[in-house]
């Protein structure tokens, strides 16, 4: 029996079932060589499991070898296993983020500019797929199988109904996918890329309206719904996205992105900035990080600055009164005090001076720049704005150099890495910022071992960051191949 810690292919740890089919599972795993998350697939041979499941469950592995779109799942393995049943395992990467139908189920309102910004990113993939030759057609796109990732882009996943090449007449067929998001000539097995668009439509509509579409109203076999909130040239390429009739529709992903009109913001680039600098052997990798100043860094620093005004303003809100009472009374006592300081210096005697007020004084002049100065240095020191990094790796060991301020090093063996993850923070104004972290299990006393976590990148783009982050489970997957 499968179960959390199961090792797969000497490979792949089970952690946890992502659903309750006892025949066809869907399980969180560790990859153990790439140190990161996989979802694997399983499918149990015999009892209600059909042939046919088993025939789209190996196309889907066949497809995914041959596919590289970064928003596509991508393949990792493909393996049966015997234990007590025998089950035919599917392994794909993990996808950090959360599936369009979670959004809905978590009553999230999707806005014009999200959806244009989703049907953007879908009809990138569609128009990938359907130009391979022969054209792959997804045939349940749908939003459990669209991932809003944590990089903000859109990922489509489950290709376990696609088709790869045309229904010969005559031919058998078998029907896939979801009422309500299907067209009918797909119901016939002549599925075309037009097909992949109206299930699209249907998609993107059930995010506007959080009605799925077969519970939406029909006139002429076109489904209706409320678009009040769109703009008319939307929701004219929405409805034509719907149309019954293939030759009513959008040909192809490519006519329908032209149609769309929509140019997405791209994340300036600083070509003028240094990049990071790798360099690897087959026993050997080293990484060089360098500096780099970004904006990202004022809002930490602004907020530290701003928090003890923020204090001040709500301690006056405390005290009675209209703010016009305040402010005189506040006034008021600045003048006593500054009355209370002329006349002692005037007199030249410090004997009228009261003590605490000596001590209010010089805290006043000598504590509130030491407080900036403070302040200021925890941010510097806590968000290292100038930070670079260095790592090396042989294929024994590993190890972290962070050179700000002070300098830090850690190292140890390269077995103790057990994941790499791409992961985002955010500030105080929910700003995101991705950085990469290295997961390790590492010795403790009493023969216990304890998880240690260490950041780094937090100065470059993602993009960088991606890159990174598979160069290093390369070179830590080819050292474990060599044992």
């Amino acid at each position: 029996m499968l179960t959390a810690g199961t090792l797969l292919n000497r490979r792949f740890r089970l952690k946890r079932q992502l659903n309750e089919n006892p025949i066809r599972q869907t399980w969180l795993a560790d990859d153990l060589i790439l140190k990161d998350k996989a979802v694997v697939k399983l499918l149990a041979l015999g009892g209600s499991m059909q042939w046919e499941d088993l025939k789209l469950l190996e196309r889907e592995a066949q497809i995914l070898k041959q596919l590289n779109h970064p928003h596509l799942v991508k393949y990792r393995d493909y393996f049966s296993l015997d234990d007590q049943n025998v089950w035919f395992a599917l392994i794909t990467e993990y996808i950090p983020g959360h599936s369009l139908k979670q959004k809905l189920e978590n009553h999230h309102r999707f806005t014009q500019q999200q959806l244009y910004w989703i049907a953007f990113e879908i009809l990138e993939i569609l128009n990938y797929l359907h130009q391979l030759h022969p054209p792959v057609l997804h045939r349940d796109i749908k939003p459990s199988n669209l991932i809003w990732g944590e990089d903000h882009h859109i990922y489509l996943i489950d290709l376990g109904a696609v088709q790869i090449q045309p229904r010969t007449p005559g031919s058998t067929f078998t029907v896939v996918g979801t009422f309500g998001y299907t067209p009918i000539e797909q119901f016939g097995g002549l599925a075309v890329p037009a097909s992949d668009l109206y299930a699209l439509g249907a998609t993107l509509i059930h995010l506007l309206t959080a009605i799925p579409p077969a519970e939406l109203p029909q006139e002429k076999f076109k489904m209706k719904f409320n678009a009040d909130t769109l703009d008319p040239a939307f929701k004219n390429w929405l409805e034509t996205l719907i149309e019954p009739a293939i030759e009513s529709r959008f040909s192809t992903a490519q006519v329908a992105l032209y149609a769309l009109n929509y140019q997405p913001k791209l994340p300036s680039k600083t070509t003028s900035e240094p990049s990071i600098q790798l360099s690897q052997s087959p026993n050997q990798l080293k990484v060089n990080i360098p500096s780099r100043f970004s904006l990202q860094y004022i809002s930490p620093v602004q907020k530290i600055l701003v928090n003890p005004i923020t204090g001040i303003k709500k301690g006056l809100q405390i005290l009675p009164g209209s703010r016009t009472i305040k402010t005189l009374g506040l006034g008021a006592i600045a003048v006593l005090i500054a009355y209370k300081l002329y006349s002692v210096l005037e007199s030249s005697s410090f004997q009228q001076l009261d003590l605490g007020l000596i001590i209010l004084f010089y805290l006043t002049l000598l504590g509130i720049p030491a407080s900036i100065i403070l302040l200021i240095y925890k941010a510097f020191v806590d968000y290292k704005p100038f930070e670079k990094v260095q790592l090396n790796f042989n294929n024994q060991t590993f190890e972290i150099f962070w050179s700000s301020y002070f300098p830090f090093r850690k190292s140890g063996d390269i077995s103790q890495i057990q994941q790499i993850n791409l992961i985002r923070t955010t500030d105080n104004q929910g700003n995101f910022y991705p950085s990469l972290e290295i997961v390790t299990q590492e010795p403790n006393i009493f023969f216990l071992s304890r998880r240690k976590t260490y950041r780094f990148g937090h100065q470059l783009p993602e993009e960088e960051l991606k890159w990174l982050k598979q160069e290093l489970q390369k070179w830590l997957a080819s050292q474990t191949n060599l044992y």
